[in-house]
């Protein structure tokens, strides 16, 4: 432990800290997407999109500027809500993206919130009769008005809430719906594509027994079957082998509309024909026919196991500057991609993706980072498909350990003058008397005077700094 002395921050320092504290800014945390008809980001989380990015993670934070069209993303970031993070949300073409069959006229559209929040309105828009679905979608994509507009109220929604809209009477086939939650009380709103396929007005002459999901990653070899059935007992089974090479859905949703079995795979569009897509596939029967559900199963060759070292990790670091700096040694004996996070306490520091071949040494730095515990995650995927999580811990310390005791450890010993590590990776300083005295009390279940984080944690302590 450094020997120093203790010197007291002025009445006026301790109350500008205080001050400063006050102005910053609560962050929303509002997020919600539209769960029925699923939307684009809610499909990447089900695995019926895929190749999707981080938003298969969060399909609720499509978040961006507001009051669309005037203002909110620019043309081409429209899905994304202008977010980099999420932009493989943005490719557009006809066969990208999963679609949900709807009819005509009525439709309602449900929202799950994760973190309701009060709404000033929900609008909603969707691309006009002979838009182009090849091209990025910009404004002009898009009706000028929306279609169907709620009031939010500037109240908390329900969880989840509905709306009963009414699709225009012109369109028919692929087109996307853009919904558009403007919350009440940030500069932001929620950004929400779906991808749909609209039928006429007769009733489709197809029924839908099953499906083909892309989330399955699939190598040269494996062997995907078909079981059909009717009402009672299995019919017919087919067997067909990954060659490898082409997106495995589409070229299998192919290989069954060859085989005449009275079920076809694709995508129905308004005018009853079936095409195989990349991504999800349904399978279709004849209104008439006696076939009622479809089952897959896969029998897969052997993978070959995820194993990685890292080499020059260390239990501890120091801080001595502005920045803790990490240059990892990583060596594998098989090419892996590398996704690498960086926690501390749960909460996202840094993180990277990087190509791994034999070694790398792939730097990772934190600007102004805080002691206490850190942990390193590394979510390494072959090229098979086969995907495995290291995680490392370390902890960092304070240089000259410019504090007399990690808090609460031997709370009951703390006068005036001590020095506490806190749980915020801060440095606070026990009041004098009369006030010391608050500073030896703690309570597990109660921790009213832990410093920075209890709801009294000022009457004990004094803020000093990192």
């Amino acid at each position: 432990m450094t020997v120093r002395s203790r010197q007291w921050l002025s009445p006026a320092s301790a109350l500008g800290a205080l001050f400063i504290s006050a102005l910053m800014p609560a962050q929303s945390l509002a997020h919600g997407y539209i769960s029925e008809p699923p939307s684009r980001s809610k499909l990447c989380a089900t695995g019926d999109n895929n190749q999707c990015g981080a938003i298969q993670w969060e399909p609720q934070s499509v978040e961006g500027p507001d009051r669309y069209p005037q203002s909110g993303p620019a043309d081409g970031k429209i899905a994304s809500g202008g977010n980099a993070g999420f932009a493989p949300l943005d490719v557009q073409t006809s066969s990208r993206w999963s679609k949900t069959a709807v009819a005509g006229g009525p439709i309602e559209i449900e929202w799950t919130f994760t973190a309701p929040h009060v709404s000033r309105d929900f609008r909603y828009f969707i691309t006009k009769p002979g838009w182009n679905p090849n091209e990025p979608l910009t404004r002009n994509s898009f009706s000028s008005d929306p279609f169907c507009t709620h009031d939010g109220k500037q109240q908390q929604p329900a969880n989840p809430l509905r709306h009963n809209c009414y699709l225009p009477a012109n369109l028919s086939g692929y087109h996307v719906l853009l919904g558009v939650w403007d919350v009440g009380d940030t500069v932001n709103s929620f950004y929400q594509v779906v991808d749909l396929t609209i039928a006429g007005g007769d009733a489709p002459k197809w029924t839908d027994i099953g499906d083909i999901n892309p989330g399955r990653q699939l190598i040269a070899g494996d062997t995907v079957i078909l079981r059909l059935f009717d009402q009672q007992q299995q019919v017919t089974s087919m067997s067909w082998t990954y060659a490898g090479g082409d997106d495995w859905t589409q070229a299998f949703a192919s290989w069954i509309n060859q085989q005449q079995q009275g079920v076809f795979a694709g995508v129905l569009d308004a005018q009853g024909n079936i095409t195989p897509v990349a991504g999800k596939n349904d399978l279709w029967v004849a209104s008439d026919s006696s076939l009622q559900r479809a089952e897959l199963s896969f029998d897969l060759i052997d993978r070959d196991p995820v194993s990685l070292s890292l080499n020059n990790l260390q239990k501890s670091y120091q801080l001595d500057g502005s920045a803790l700096a990490l240059n990892l040694d990583i060596t594998s004996e098989q090419p892996l991609n590398l996704d690498v996070s960086l926690y501390r306490q749960q909460q996202l520091l840094s993180s990277k993706k990087a190509e791994l071949n034999q070694q790398l040494m792939l730097p990772l730095n934190v600007n102004n980072p805080l002691p206490g515990d850190y942990r390193l995650v590394i979510a390494a995927s072959n090229d098979q498909g086969v995907t495995e999580q290291f995680s490392y811990d370390f902890n960092v310390t304070l240089s000259n350990s410019d504090y007399d005791y990690v808090y609460p450890n031997q709370h009951a010993q703390y006068r005036a003058g001590d020095r506490v590590l806190a749980e915020d990776g801060r440095v606070y300083q026990c009041k004098p008397h009369p006030y010391a005295g608050w500073c030896r009390i703690y309570r597990a279940a109660d921790p009213a005077y832990a410093p920075g984080v209890g709801r009294a944690w000022q009457d004990a302590w004094v803020l000093i700094g990192q």
